[in-house]
């Protein structure tokens, strides 16, 4: 019964230490029990109190202090093996993980594996663990059945962890789990529950596991959706010990009414020859079968808050613009509750929201938040998108990231606040984000349109573990290190530096070099600023040499965006980066003389028998292009082909792909994917850049009450 609880955080000494978010709403819901908050050390050592107040008028709250002790020192932290036990079926590996937790600055720990029995060894001998960067995985091998107790010892302070690695020659056959065990859902056809895992757990030399629904009690409440394994759809679970397929996971599905409905997985028969799943030491009466409850009750869809918060050492403006709400419209009457009706393009647009301080951030900590209202159309309650803007005016024009739908300097808009409809000018880097009701939110974080403003996008209130999969509930854009587990192994995903370095490209195909020098955005014009560029018009070539002290040699906006545009190189101020996607849609005919080569088409005769001309590769525009991770996607008409091996870590590996693609289009935004490894770089960079979150439903009210926090400069 508690609701609107603001509660406030300061620190005693913000020299030493800081604390983020400085306000937290809480409420007796359960989107709203709990927030996250961060302390930073500040420029110098001590110990710090962080307090909180409650402002709630019911009830007097107690809230102990947190002490902080802020040191030149790392805080090592402590090492614990994630499993206690660990089977192991000789002439196979088992793995297990080691986790430290608790530590702080601490970046490269050594730590040293042991076996007490030499039957049983350890590969790596050695891992470097630090406070971002905090599991780690060993594989166990044995040459014989033994026992042997596993040690880990940390080189920065003798810290040790301890576990036992049980090997024999007989299978260790495990047990079927399932987590969550049950989960509550919205009472409306087609919503979805948190995601469910099915594991085999606790087994060693068991191989291909079929695992199906048995009976689901009441399909008019909810059913099993789709099984997915390693991030693709499959049409059954087949489970082994110790490998990428020791899970599937699935999605309870409603089927439009309220009440309970028990779906049951069980082991069942597997001929050995099978082609899907052919059975090796998997006898399906050695398991016992595992029950999903799913409750499905009316959903009352709750508000949610988008934060906002600068860390740049300069001001900066923010905008927010609502997406289409993709229904067919003719008048308001046929739009839902917060979304207006925009008769020039035959939909509803979702609303803006008003932030509560103003759209100007002030630099170093500077915040406002959004409130997005409570709606349900078809399970969406808002989409749409933030962006940082740069050098605005209180009119709302802006350098950078207006929504005047013509350009800085152009009018179109009145004030700070974008009109219905109106999305982003171009260049831009924004967070995207869907909020549902009876299902995931999608959001992330694209650079498609150029790199501006660093920014990153995480939920407030939904907390998460290293062994989870970091793409659900994570940090996109984040700049350190996120770990957890996907596809039956430890994963990382690489922290963004923000620091993009563009390079030289020179086509195989074309001939046509793109220098680095393309990608910069600078201020003034082309016509007024000093002139950069040899050769003639049409073919001109950057020479940086030119540019004076602080200044870059790259394209102004009317070099690129002007009805005609000159693609002239010239020493301006930068703004920031731009990519080659941006300068195409700019400019989609054949007087888009940019060194791109985006009027050829290359590889008639092999990967491009359709004759898509480089500027089109670069859109990806469906149809006719497909993404590479779509199963059955033609590789004549596939936009990708890119594992990001090195540089990001996709949750499954791509499943088509086009030459055409990876010579003309990859290498000329490898250097985006550099810069951010979790945000967009192209069009279909989804398996890579997609966050999904959804808060834990109760019984009483089943909605999605996922909040965010959107930060500009992340550090």
């Amino acid at each position: 019964g508690v609701t609107d609880d603001l509660v406030t955080l300061v620190s005693s000494n913000q020299e030493i230490a800081t604390v983020s978010p400085t306000t937290c709403q809480l409420s007796s819901s359960n989107t709203n029990r709990s927030c996250l908050i961060t302390i930073t050390g500040g420029l110098t050592t001590g110990n710090v109190q962080i307090s909180a107040t409650s402002t709630y008028t019911g009830h007097v709250y107690t809230i102990t202090p947190v002490n902080v002790t802020v040191s030149n020192s790392p805080t090592p932290g402590a090492l614990s093996f994630v499993d206690p036990a660990v089977p192991i079926y000789v002439s196979e590996s088992s793995a297990a993980y080691l986790s430290l937790t608790g530590s702080s600055g601490v970046t490269n720990a050594v730590i040293n594996f042991t076996s007490s029995n030499p039957k049983i060894s350890v590969s790596p001998s050695s891992c470097t663990l630090s406070t971002t960067n905090n599991l780690c995985k060993i594989n166990l091998s044995a040459s014989g059945s033994a026992t042997s107790t596993i040690t880990a010892t940390s080189v920065l302070n003798g810290a040790i962890a301890t576990m036992q690695a049980q090997a024999s020659t007989t299978p260790t056959v495990g047990t079927l789990t399932l987590v969550p065990q049950s989960v509550v859902i919205a009472a409306e056809a087609g919503s979805q529950s948190v995601p469910v895992t099915i594991s085999l757990a606790k087994s060693a030399g068991v191989h291909n596991l079929w695992v199906s629904v048995s009976s689901t009690s009441d399909p008019s409440v909810a059913s099993p959706g789709n099984i997915t394994q390693n991030g693709a759809s499959v049409g059954n679970c087949c489970l082994s010990s110790n490998s990428e397929s020791s899970t599937c996971n699935f999605n309870a599905v409603g089927g439009g009414n309220a009440g309970t409905s028990n779906i049951t997985w069980k082991a069942v028969a597997n001929a050995v020859g099978s082609p899907t799943c052919p059975a090796i030491n998997a006898s399906p009466t050695s398991y016992s079968p595992v029950t999903l409850q799913a409750t499905a009750a009316t959903i009352e869809p709750v508000a949610r808050t988008i934060k906002i918060v600068n860390n740049c050492s300069n001001t900066i403006y923010f905008g927010i613009s609502g997406g289409a709400v993709g229904n067919i419209a003719a008048s308001q009457s046929d739009c839902p509750p917060n979304s207006t009706y925009v008769a020039a393009k035959s939909t509803c647009f979702w609303n803006n929201p008003t932030p509560s301080n103003g759209y100007a951030l002030a630099a170093n900590g500077g915040s406002t938040s959004v409130s997005i209202p409570a709606s349900n159309y078809n399970g969406q309650q808002w989409s749409g998108g933030v962006t940082g803007r740069t050098n605005c005016t209180e009119s709302g024009l802006c350098q950078t990231g207006g929504c005047t739908e013509s350009g800085p300097g152009y009018g179109g808009n009145t004030g700070l606040a974008c009109a219905v409809s109106h999305g982003f000018d171009i260049p831009n880097s924004a967070a995207e984000f869907t909020l549902l009701n009876n299902a995931n939110d999608a959001y992330d974080i694209t650079l498609i349109g150029g790199i501006i403003t660093p920014l990153s996008m995480q939920p407030s209130n939904v907390t998460t573990s290293s062994l989870n999969n970091p793409y659900q509930c994570g940090n996109a854009g984040s700049v350190t290190a996120q770990n957890g587990v996907f596809n039956g192994a430890a994963q990382t995903l690489y922290g963004a530096n923000w620091t993009p370095v563009p390079t030289s490209y020179t086509s195989l195909n074309t001939g046509v070099t793109t220098p680095a020098e393309a990608y910069n955005y600078v201020s003034g014009t082309s016509f007024a600023n000093t002139s950069c560029s040899t050769g003639a018009a049409g073919s001109y070539q950057p020479n940086s040499s030119a540019c004076g002290a602080g200044l870059t040699c790259g394209y102004t906006y009317d070099a690129i965006f002007n009805p005609s545009p000159t693609y002239k190189y010239t020493c301006g101020t930068r703004i920031g980066w731009i990519s080659a996607a941006t300068i195409f849609a700019a400019n989609e005919s054949t007087t888009n003389v940019a060194p791109f080569g985006f009027n050829q088409a290359p590889n008639l005769g092999s990967s491009n028998p359709n004759g898509y001309t480089i500027g089109e590769w670069s859109q990806c525009t469906h149809p006719p292009f497909d993404s590479s991770y779509q199963p059955g996607s033609p590789d004549a008409k596939t936009c990708g082909g890119t594992n990001w091996v090195g540089i990001a870590t996709p949750e499954s590996a791509f499943q088509s792909s086009n030459a055409t693609w990876q010579q003309e289009i990859l290498p000329r935004i490898t250097w985006i994917k550099q810069t951010c490894p979790t945000c967009y770089s192209y069009q279909y960079d989804d398996n890579s850049s997609s966050f999904t979150c959804q808060t834990p439903a109760t019984s009483s009210n089943p909605a999605n009450g996922a909040n965010y926090i959107v930060t500009f400069c992340p550090k």
